[in-house]
């Protein structure tokens, strides 16, 4: 789901596809969505990008966009993160990993 997520743009109707899914799954289970940022080709950590067959970058979405997507079941916390800061390991300094993505989750009642 991520990997789909982080390619949907806002034409692709992600809050709507999200909702689709969500109302497939069971109580209980777990919806991840995310969009990363600075992933043009070449511009990623490690020189890496999306291959030119996945097509044309996604815009950026502010981590409001990302709530909207998972609207409806519980969110999970922190919520929707930068992933560098979402859940930083004791004595991590999450200032110092790169900003590429924001995440969040939400759980079906």
């Amino acid at each position: 789901m991520l990997g789909i997520t982080g390619l949907m743009s806002g034409a692709d109707r992600p809050a709507e596809r999200a909702s689709a899914l969500l109302s497939a799954l069971p109580p209980g289970s777990y919806l991840p969505a995310e969009r990363r940022h600075g992933h043009q080709r070449g511009t990623e950590p490690g020189g890496r990008g999306l291959p030119p067959a996945v097509g044309p970058d996604p815009p950026p979405a502010p981590p409001e966009e990302i709530a909207s997507w998972l609207a409806g079941p519980d969110p999970v916390e922190p919520g929707v993160v930068a992933t560098a800061s979402g859940r930083p390991d004791p004595g991590d300094d999450a200032t110092e990993a790169p900003d590429v993505s924001v995440a969040g989750a939400a759980r079906k009642t």
